[in-house]
């Protein structure tokens, strides 16, 4: 068995504290990254990840292909439906709690996914990964996995950011670009103050300079402004719907 990683050992002890009757989501370490995963045995169809998760996992739209006759999920809210962005191209490496067995996942991304994973019963019924209610765990190859709180159901705090429309920034430019918030536009999740984190891989890959944690406001539209710097001496495109971050709402301050 392979050594647990300090990351998901530090995350396994922060959520020790939480001590509902009924748990039903797992701790999980995806492509290295720490997340929880809500087990669902209602999802018949695939593992699904959020575009929060993706980031963090530092892909982007490239790093996905078409999911051939979806292009949108319906959910338990009646009237409600999420857009399929696509499944990773590359196989993701996916342990369960402190388990040393990797999983193999091609995980669909659905635009507005109000957490970071969902795991689908025929993947749990592959790898004959039992759900005990009576005992709030997991029984994976044996051994028991202990679930914990979850946030399900609840108004999302945190969602994606993306560009409202094609940008063309200029060599060595400071720019102001329009954005979009999905779960605030879908009312999944309030309008209001929040920290604007720019995207990992939109430095990486597009080596453009988003902000990182600034202080914003996203009205009830959806839409705010924020700034993109492009220290290339090449200009840059950029189509709408390119990730820019995160956008996290702040906390109340309690009177």
């Amino acid at each position: 068995m392979s050594a647990v990683t300090n990351p998901l050992v530090a995350h396994l002890t922060r959520l020790q504290a939480q001590r509902p009757h009924y748990r039903h989501q797992v701790p999980i370490e995806l492509n290295g990254v720490c997340a929880n995963a809500m087990v669902d045995s209602g999802n018949l169809w695939r593992n699904v990840i959020s575009p929060n998760l993706l980031d963090r996992l530092g892909l982007g739209p490239e790093d996905l292909r078409p999911v051939p006759g979806s292009t949108t999920i319906s959910t338990a809210k009646a009237g409600s439906a999420l857009r399929v962005l696509g499944e990773t191209k590359r196989p993701l490496k996916l342990r369960l709690g402190a388990h040393g067995t990797q999983f193999i996942t091609r995980p669909v991304v659905l635009d507005g996914l109000a957490m970071d994973f969902n795991l689908a019963g025929p993947f749990l019924q592959k790898h004959n990964i039992d759900q005990l209610h009576s005992r709030n765990c997991l029984r994976v190859q044996g051994k028991l996995i202990p679930l914990v709180a979850g946030l399900t159901g609840q108004e999302a705090t945190s969602g994606g950011a993306y560009l409202a429309e094609d940008v063309t920034l200029a060599p060595m430019s400071v720019n102001m670009v329009r954005l979009r918030v999905p779960e605030v536009i879908g009312r999944r999740m309030s309008a209001g103050d929040g920290i604007l984190q720019g995207s990992i891989a939109l430095m990486t890959k597009h080596e453009v300079n988003p902000w990182i944690a600034a202080m914003v406001h996203c009205p009830e539209d959806g839409r705010m402004i924020a700034g993109l710097v492009n220290l290339n001496e090449d200009a840059v495109r950029l189509p709408a719907g390119t990730r820019y971050g995160t956008f996290e709402k702040e906390d109340p301050i309690e009177p």
